[in-house]
């Protein structure tokens, strides 16, 4: 079961109350209106998912990007016309151009 007792390692994200299988967390405003869990035990289980969710308790882990790329049309008039840097017009450009 999540035990809040210092108000800095609560984000105030909801995912403990989302996670909880028996709706055994509710989240309550404190004095300044942040939105802490609070725990009904009687009805708590045990199953600790809400520990399992929690980002302050289980930081997320990431993975290295391996490797990224970045390009934009070179006519600037396409360009501004997309959202992306115009990378689908180009790659359709040469693709049309060599008879694909």
């Amino acid at each position: 079961m999540i035990n809040i007792t210092d108000k800095t390692q609560c984000c105030g994200c909801q995912a403990c109350a989302n996670a909880c299988p028996k709706a055994c967390i509710s989240m309550q405003a404190d004095e300044e209106g942040f939105l802490y869990p609070h725990i009904d035990s009687s009805k708590c289980i045990g199953c600790n998912l809400c520990e399992k969710v929690c980002p302050i308790i289980r930081k997320p882990t990431t993975t290295p990007v391996l490797a990224s790329y970045a390009a934009k049309h070179k006519n600037t008039d396409v360009k501004l016309k997309s959202s992306s840097g115009s990378m689908f017009s180009a790659i359709a450009e040469v693709i049309l151009k060599e008879g694909g």
